[in-house]
């Protein structure tokens, strides 16, 4: 199997599981990266990396709350999703350098 690096995924990505929106929070250089999922219950797992796509930031928020989580994932449990988040907050606030979602 492939690992998720060498599918061009990185620790810190926002993907979809085919199922639920996740971050990839570590061992990206496995064929089955740990992941931050927004499911059904709010987990940590490992994906198969073969099964992931990649989404925009904005894509992530929108499933989010699809799935019921509206608070954008603010309740993210891991250090790695909370950083990633913060800094996609930060870019999409209107005001700073990204502009508004």
């Amino acid at each position: 199997m492939a690992s998720a690096k060498s599918l061009g995924f990185a620790k810190g990505d926002f993907v979809f599981t085919g199922m639920f929106p996740g971050i990839i929070i570590g061992d990206a250089h496995t064929s089955t990266p740990l992941c931050e999922v927004w499911g059904i219950e709010q987990e940590m797992g490992s994906c198969y990396a073969s099964d992931l796509r990649r989404i925009l930031y904005t894509e992530f928020v929108e499933l989010l709350k699809q799935h019921g989580h509206n608070d954008g994932g603010l309740s993210a449990y891991s250090e790695e999703s909370k950083r990633v988040i913060k800094k996609h907050m930060d870019l999409h606030t209107p005001g700073n350098a990204g502009g508004p979602m």
